[in-house]
């Protein structure tokens, strides 16, 4: 779940290269993927960023490497000590890696409530069209990575609650 909060100011330009190693308990499988991706603050509220989706390296020409994720968001309701965060989230998958065909969307609600400094939950709704494939990908996994289950960094959260707390 995306929390309803930008995490790049109006103005400002984030470019993140997260890695991640993953093996299989058995020995049988590693796989290595890069996962880059480029934001820029429209405003404090709405937020652009193109992402290339998961590029494994470790099985070598994995189909699907290299498509594009456009992602949009904009917060129209800010936290209050009284009211969550509201944001509304679309994304789209473009079909511009090997082997894939079509076009995903998603458009998602995000609700997030702080209790403290060091607490706060997110509530969010969507709705997606899985029209297209990466390649070989089950339509499951496919929707699993689309619906916003990508390994993303737990740095970058932090660095947004350190720069915009409730009610900026």
């Amino acid at each position: 779940v995306r929390e309803a909060n930008p995490d790049v100011r109006q103005g400002e330009w984030s470019f993140e290269f997260r890695t991640y190693y993953s093996t299989r308990s058995d020995g049988t499988d590693d796989d290595v993927a890069i996962l880059p991706s480029l934001a820029y603050g429209v405003t404090d509220d709405f937020l652009v960023e193109l992402d290339v989706m998961t590029v494994n390296l470790g099985d070598g020409g994995g189909q699907g490497n290299g498509d594009l994720a456009l992602y949009v968001m904009y917060r129209f309701l800010r936290e209050t000590e009284t009211m969550p965060a509201l944001a509304l989230l679309s994304e789209t998958r473009i079909p511009t890696g090997d082997g894939s065909s079509k076009m995903d969307a998603s458009l998602s609600l995000a609700l997030t409530k702080s209790i403290d400094e060091k607490l706060r939950f997110n509530l969010g709704a969507a709705i997606q069209t899985l029209n297209g494939a990466r390649g070989d990908e089950s339509g499951f996994v496919r929707a699993q990575e689309f619906a916003g289950e990508r390994a993303r960094s737990r740095l970058r959260e932090r660095r947004s609650w350190a720069r915009s707390p409730p009610g900026r």
